[in-house]
């Protein structure tokens, strides 16, 4: 709850200078202000969540916060309402006073709701992973992932390694910490040396690479995932 009011303050500062003008605004994930700013200077909002689907309200799937263990996927579909129902609640009380504050400065209403003010998204989901259940009845569009750097080379000294030997195989958490990084990277060393592959591995969250020295394995850092894919034999 901390965090969130320190977000909320944060965002807000300044916020309307920012986007004053634009014809739209998206907001992120854990955008808290920016629908509200976008309210007050009549400009359209629309949110994006992060590469998944399961943030717009379905009796399909529990909310974000329950979907740590396997078994909150098979729920039935009156628990997963239920379950909306609480943590749009919860999502609603964490916050409000911050923001109802914020909104009265804007000229705004207070609002009970602030979950609820996001009615549009924007879904950057490739349909060949998952689309929006038919329940949803939420404003959205569903595009394609955004490829953010298209223009984007792959950095010559990993070229080089790629071509030095057969595909290598990729292996990455993205943004997934690792409590043990260094035992996590000990097991990769393991299979890369008992299968007699080469591997190229993502330094991510997890802060992977800190001890491997293998002429076999590659650790690096942002590399534009639509041009290294398809040169590695498998990826992880």
């Amino acid at each position: 709850m901390a965090m969130r009011h320190d977000e909320i303050v944060a965002q807000f500062s300044g916020l309307a200078k920012v986007v004053e003008g634009a014809d739209l605004v998206i907001g992120g994930t854990a955008q808290f202000a920016a629908v509200h700013v976008a309210e007050a200077l009549d400009i359209p909002y629309y949110h994006t969540p992060p590469v998944t689907i399961q943030v717009l309200p379905s009796k399909h799937y529990p909310p974000p916060l329950t979907i740590a263990r396997p078994l909150s996927q098979k729920m039935p579909e009156w628990m997963n309402q239920i379950l909306w129902r609480i943590y749009y609640t919860l999502l609603n009380r964490i916050g409000r006073s911050t923001i109802n504050r914020y909104r009265r400065g804007l000229g705004l209403k207070s609002t009970r709701r602030p979950q609820e003010m996001l009615k549009r998204y924007i879904i950057a989901v490739d349909k060949a992973l998952d689309t929006v259940p038919a329940d949803v009845k939420t404003d959205y569009v569903q595009t394609d992932y955004w490829h953010l750097f298209e223009d984007e080379k792959l950095d010559p000294e990993l070229v080089a390694f790629i071509e030095s030997g057969p595909p290598p195989v990729y292996f990455g958490l993205g943004s997934m910490p690792q409590k043990t990084p260094k035992e996590s990277e000990k097991m990769l060393e393991e299979v890369a040396n008992s299968l007699g592959i080469r591997m190229i591995i993502s330094r991510g969250w997890a802060g992977f690479g800190q001890d491997i020295a293998n002429r076999n394995i590659k650790v690096v850092g942002f590399s534009p995932h639509h041009k290294l894919f398809p040169l590695m034999s498998t990826v992880i």
